[in-house]
């Protein structure tokens, strides 16, 4: 609802429901006393929609990931969309490895690159060489 004021949010509040809702259905069963402020219509709302926690993956899986990705001879030349974007694959590739590396807190390490470069293709682990000093620097060379 962006900027507006409290007074603003608590009157649109309901106009964000599908007629007939459940959500409806509950703002409509609201106290008084429940719906007087933003403040209360927000501590009831949390209290019938208390937030989930999300399940996280673990660092063995992150590195599971970093291992288990391959990128073939074939997809070196296709485009994927990522993000409403075409991207070469490799990029893509590289893309989804940073986001591993970086969730098991690994890009300033050297750890599994070279299990993961000797699984590339020949041509591309002769286009980016060896001697990385992290998973960064390895990752913007492909």
């Amino acid at each position: 609802m962006g900027n507006n004021s409290e007074d603003v949010m608590k009157v649109q509040f309901p106009n964000y429901f599908q007629a007939d809702s459940i959500a409806d259905d509950w703002f409509v069963e609201l106290t008084d006393n429940e719906k007087k402020n933003w403040a209360e219509i927000e501590v009831a709302f949390q209290k019938r929609w208390p937030r989930k926690k999300q399940a996280k993956k673990i660092a063995e899986e992150y590195e599971e990931d970093i291992v288990k990705q391959k990128l073939e001879a074939e997809d070196l030349a296709k485009k994927e969309k990522v993000a409403g974007r075409e991207v070469y694959s490799y990029i893509a590739w590289a893309d989804r490895m940073a986001m591993a590396v970086k969730g098991v807190k690994l890009e300033k390490t050297t750890m599994n690159i070279r299990q993961v470069r000797k699984a590339l293709q020949n041509i591309l682990r002769e286009k980016i060489g060896t001697g990385h000093v992290d998973w960064n620097m390895f990752l913007q060379v492909v």
